[in-house]
């Protein structure tokens, strides 16, 4: 949201447009873990990782299971 109160709406169907996940390989869960690997209210984000970088790891990883993907992080970082 923008200062005058502006926002732009995203349908959930069409998120993997923003993260430039192809549409087969695009999943919700991956999103939701770039959300989370890149900061959230629940955890304190890792060092080094932002959401750039966190959609990075995501955009390569070909699964959504965060325990195959985790050794990509360490790899891109």
């Amino acid at each position: 949201m923008d200062f005058a109160g502006n926002g732009i709406l995203i349908e959930q169907r069409r998120l993997n447009e923003v993260t430039d996940i192809p549409t087969d390989q695009y999943t919700f869960d991956k999103f939701r873990y770039i959300c989370i690997l890149s900061g959230c209210d629940y955890l304190p984000s890792l060092p080094g990782i932002g959401l750039a970088k966190a959609n990075k790891v995501f955009k390569i990883a070909r699964q959504a299971d965060i325990e195959l993907v985790q050794c990509a992080v360490y790899i891109i970082h």
